[in-house]
């Protein structure tokens, strides 16, 4: 990632230009990363809420308890991993308003 960000003396790279930092793009990542995982996560409990439903009623044994508490895990994961990538999609939004600016004076800082 290093070489992304090595220009000669002189020269920018045009990320830079546009006000794009590897800390912004960095946090960019991790949101998304989490986002993805808690929303997997959330996948993965439905799954076993779904599994635990068809033993139980194989075995003829009642596993409501852990059920109940799957399935509301999984909705506390869905939503985290939803507001996470709400977070992300802010920060990416924020990052363009530099080049709308600039796009719309032409380049020139007032």
């Amino acid at each position: 990632m290093d070489s992304l960000f090595s220009f000669p003396v002189g020269l920018f790279h045009p990320l830079q230009h546009a006000g794009l930092s590897r800390r912004s793009l960095y946090r960019r990542s991790q949101f998304a990363h989490w986002a993805i995982g808690t929303c997997t996560f959330s996948a993965l409990l439905t799954c076993l809420v779904i599994g635990l439903m068809f033993v139980g009623t194989e075995l003829h044994f009642s596993p409501d308890r852990a059920i109940s508490l799957m399935f509301v895990a999984s909705m506390v994961s869905l939503i985290a991993g939803l507001l996470l990538f709400l977070a992300e999609v802010r920060l990416a939004t924020g990052m363009l308003l530099p080049i709308q600016k600039a796009s719309k004076t032409g380049g020139k800082e007032k």
